[in-house]
């Protein structure tokens, strides 16, 4: 866990007080295994003639795992940095509100690997915060961060948010003598936020 309060300018009209920002990814693998044997007998004989066929099918798995990655206390209104020990890239969501439900869609706002984001959160007493998130990327010998292009969350207070996501598929075949095996193999990981006001 990495608790810290961040610096910088706060805005006039919000009221002063702390916000706790929470990250955790999760994630869950799927794999699929089918194998096809053939193990048969054949007889023949006269007036009389058998024959047996056993097939195999096989299996699927799923596992999930969450981690709690870090918080963050931050002034409301001021920006905080949130590094992410991702190993692929993330897209950021986008939420929108539609007679007072909150919608979140897939973003094309990318999070590059290794990398991170800086968080805006903005709360004006109600029981909604806002939530302005920019891109980081890793630039130079040490990776120095710059901002790019961001994304506008609206999120509801101290309920878990999804504003990340990434996923990655594989597939293949194999042929032996006892029969054939498909695989396939999915990663999906999720970076969810929840924020609250202390």
């Amino acid at each position: 866990m990495d608790s810290r309060v961040i610096s910088g300018a706060v805005n006039a009209t919000l009221p002063l007080r702390n916000l706790l920002i929470e990250v955790r990814q999760i994630s869950q693998d799927e794999a699929t295994d089918s194998t096809l044997r053939a193990n048969g007998q054949v007889r023949l004989s006269p007036g009389q003639s058998s024959a047996q066929l056993e097939a195999a099918a096989g299996d699927t798995t799923r596992s999930r795992a969450a981690d709690a990655q870090q918080q963050v206390l931050v002034l409301n209104g001021r920006r905080a940095s949130i590094a992410l020990r991702n190993s692929m890239p993330f897209r950021l969501v986008q939420t929108f509100v539609n007679n007072g439900v909150i919608t979140v869609v897939p973003g094309t706002v990318l999070i590059e690997a290794g990398t991170g984001f800086d968080a805006t959160a903005r709360w004006d007493g109600n029981d909604q915060v806002e939530l302005d998130l920019a891109a980081s990327q890793g630039r130079g010998r040490y990776h120095t961060q710059t901002v790019s292009t961001s994304t506008l969350l609206v999120l509801p207070l101290n309920e878990w948010v999804t504003v990340a996501q990434s996923d990655t598929d594989s597939s293949g075949n194999q042929t032996g003598i006892s029969g054939q095996t498909q695989w396939s193999r999915r990663n999906a990981t999720e970076v969810q936020v929840r924020v609250n006001v202390r």
